[in-house]
């Protein structure tokens, strides 16, 4: 059963330079207790994504223009913002890409996780701060009591990802979505971060939506994945499916370019070409300036997700039937 169903989503941004489609007609859902992985380049729309799902797109220049999410049958596009306010930390909750930046340097790390309980659970200060280190322990953190009182300058990257962590799970959340959560950290603690967050999904029976450029974190975490490029999906499948079989030649490229340990290789492979401009979209298939298969009829229309077996999707003209 589907706790997330993102239905046919369009984020639009409005700027001197013109109209940014970043997510154009996004349709993904999230079952309960599953995990999605989304993947792709910088600037495919991923963190945008995220970000319209938590209703935290700038609305200055951000907006809407279509689609639903329907978040445990609500749909969220349409919820005043007091409601939306109980949802998002509560309920939803966001883990974002880089502590420092998230984490407020002028208040102690039990003081934030506090706060979040205060104002979602009802809690007195005294019963938060118990929680804090509960949560603290939970993510990890050794001697909890005395770092609850800590600054988040006083902690390493792989500690302050796991207050972020801790300060994301203070609500009980139904859906975690994780963006980019091991960016910047090195590879043991990447991998720590991974286990904590496999160990508290299974724990706490969470659906996580995990966002990132690395194959090798979708291997391990997720239960399904999207694969996106210049705002649209162009392919979704079960993750051993999509490692096994990938169908679409973006997908190909992207594994193709991680290098294999067992290769001695002088030059590693990479996918030719750039990223089409947000501002000016090719009227056809969006990867055919890169693509080596790209017939005449890929540069004049733009076609749908095609519907292979086994709830394998791909938007490629070669699996037309």
């Amino acid at each position: 059963m589907s706790l997330l169903d993102v239905k046919d989503l369009k984020t639009y941004f409005y700027t001197d330079s013109g109209v940014a489609k970043a997510v154009d007609g996004v349709t993904f859902s999230v079952d309960k207790g599953k995990v999605l992985g989304i993947v792709g380049e910088s600037g495919c729309g991923k963190s945008v994504t995220s970000l319209s799902i938590m209703r935290l797109v700038d609305p200055v220049t951000g907006k809407n223009e279509g689609g639903e999410i329907l978040f445990d049958g609500t749909d969220i596009l349409k919820l005043p913002e007091p409601e939306m306010r109980k949802l998002r930390g509560n309920r939803i909750s966001m883990i974002f890409q880089e502590p420092m930046t998230s984490l407020n340097p002028v208040f102690t790390i039990g003081y934030q996780i506090e706060e979040s309980l205060i104002l979602h659970k009802g809690m007195d200060k005294k019963a938060a701060r118990q929680q804090a280190i509960h949560l603290l322990e939970l993510v990890g953190i050794p001697e909890a009591g005395k770092r609850v009182d800590e600054y988040p300058h006083q902690l390493s990257g792989g500690m302050r990802q796991r207050v972020m962590i801790a300060m994301a799970l203070a609500g009980d959340p139904e859906l975690l979505i994780a963006d980019e959560p091991t960016t910047a950290l090195d590879v043991t603690i990447q991998a720590q971060i991974l286990d904590l967050l496999k160990s508290l999904q299974k724990k706490l029976n969470m659906s996580i939506i995990i966002i990132t450029h690395d194959l090798g974190v979708i291997s391990e975490m997720a239960d399904e994945v999207v694969v996106m490029y210049a705002g649209e999906i162009v392919e979704k499948a079960k993750t051993r499916e999509l490692f096994e079989d990938p169908k679409h030649p973006y997908t190909v490229g992207l594994m193709n370019s991680v290098p294999d340990v067992d290769e001695d290789v002088e030059r590693l492979r990479t996918l030719e070409g750039l990223v089409p401009s947000l501002y000016d979209m090719p009227k056809g298939c969006r990867f055919a300036p890169r693509c080596q298969f790209a017939c005449p009829e890929c540069e004049k229309e733009r076609i749908k997700l095609l519907d292979l077996e086994d709830g394998h999707q791909v938007r490629c003209r070669r699996y037309e039937k």
